[in-house]
């Protein structure tokens, strides 16, 4: 409760991030998916989205928890395109 009301968060440690979006762990050398970095960062996974696309409609303090977890998970958008 104490967090709704300061807008602090506390980051999972990386051995949860290390799980798959299913729970389970993830084959080692896998890279984290963006599910990944949403449940760290306590987003949705379209928000990461818009993060990683540097969209307007991300309010600051979102946009810096997702970018935090990103960096904490070395998350690295597939750009096959």
């Amino acid at each position: 409760m104490d967090a709704l009301r300061t807008g602090v968060r506390r980051f999972e440690p990386l051995s949860e991030a290390s799980r798959s979006p299913q729970g389970g762990p993830r084959p080692e050398g896998s890279r984290p998916a963006m599910a990944d970095v949403a449940r760290i960062a306590g987003v949705s996974q379209q928000t990461v989205s818009r993060v990683v696309n540097e969209a307007e409609r991300v309010r600051p303090a979102t946009r810096a928890r997702a970018r935090a977890a990103i960096d904490q998970l070395g998350f690295k958008p597939n750009v096959a395109w």
